[in-house]
């Protein structure tokens, strides 16, 4: 399923703030606009995780420039906020120390950098309603982080990375089709259901693509293919345009081609997708909207790559990949409440 495109990089608060500030100068305002969130939103907390608050003003912060800031952005933000937090509190739990001289040094070059565009350090920090310790906190967790993915993130580990993921970086791309069962957020009834319920309509099209093949007589086995193939694929976009919560529904399913990594979908469902050979379903794959039934249609090949001449993508892939596993691994045992915007 296309995931949303709003993305917020762990590394790149600084940046973030000043591209926020350079699309507010560059808005047209009317005359009295309010600047920024009241008092109630300056002073409330979006949410807490494991009791560090997470304030309302950061989420602000984050949409600021955004023309399609609605519910749906809005908690795709807290959520990317609430995983950073439980990625700073793992390193916190381990022990990854950032020298303070080295935080000092970042903040001095972010300093110079927002004073080359022509702001004065506090004018920028008043902008975007964010205290100087504030920021060095935010730069502390991106020193901790590029400390923790350079001490994991040897050369051997980014090379065997590499060897075992080459669809994620020759561009291999793949046509598929998918049925979801959506579930709501947080409601572990209803996910066992959905994935009963992908469980049985892949069995149903199993045996539906089975009958028909018997009541197609005797074939040799090229014909069989084809007529097994036909099947499949007519017999998924039906169960897809009936079952599946997905706007792709109205296309039997048909997701069109993807690439391995990239965002295009969730990484949980391009992995089980990728693993898949044409014509195979998948068992139930479970994203952030629910279960899947995934089923591979083809594949184009991609262009081989040597790992020396992307190193630094296969880092950054590498330590996303890190990042989502400590989320996944913090997120089950943590006490994370979120409370609902102000109004």
């Amino acid at each position: 399923m296309p995931r949303c495109q709003f993305v917020l990089s762990i590394a790149g608060f600084a940046i973030l703030c000043v591209a926020a500030t350079a699309q507010e100068q560059n808005a047209p305002r009317a005359a009295g606009q309010l600047q920024g969130p009241g008092p109630a939103a300056a002073a409330a907390v979006a949410a807490t995780v494991n009791g560090q608050p997470i304030p309302e003003l950061a989420v602000t912060r984050a949409l600021r420039g955004k023309t399609d800031e609605g519910k749906d952005k809005r908690d795709e933000v807290l959520n990317y906020l609430i995983e950073n937090a439980l990625v700073d509190q793992y390193l916190e739990q381990l022990k990854v120390e950032v020298d303070a001289k080295a935080t000092e040094a970042q903040f001095t070059k972010v300093k110079k950098e927002i004073e080359a565009t022509g702001k004065k350090l506090q004018d920028f920090l008043d902008d975007l309603r964010i205290t100087e310790p504030e920021l060095q906190t935010q730069i502390q967790a991106t020193l901790r982080w590029d400390k923790f993915i350079e001490q994991y993130g040897t050369d051997k580990a980014l090379q065997d990375f590499f060897d075992g993921n080459k669809a994620i970086f020759d561009g291999t791309s793949m046509r598929a089709r998918h049925i979801l069962a959506a579930v709501p957020a947080g409601n572990a009834q209803a996910a066992e259901q959905a994935k009963a319920r992908i469980a049985l309509l892949k069995k149903q099209i199993e045996d539906r693509v089975a009958r028909g093949l018997a009541e197609a007589g005797k074939l040799d086995n090229l014909e069989l293919q084809k007529k097994r193939m036909q099947l499949l694929n007519d017999t998924f976009a039906e169960v897809a345009a009936k079952e599946s919560s997905c706007p792709s529904k109205t296309n039997g399913g048909e997701l069109g081609w993807f690439p391995r990594s990239g965002g295009r979908v969730a990484e949980s469902f391009a992995k089980a997708a990728f693993a898949l050979k044409p014509w195979e379903m998948s068992d139930p794959v479970a994203t952030e909207y629910g279960y899947h039934l995934i089923l591979c249609v083809d594949y184009k090949a991609g262009v081989e790559r040597k790992f020396e001449e992307i190193r630094d993508i296969v880092k950054d892939v590498y330590a996303e990949r890190m990042r989502e596993a400590i989320v996944a691994r913090m997120r089950p045992t943590s006490k994370i409440a979120i409370n609902p915007p102000p109004r």
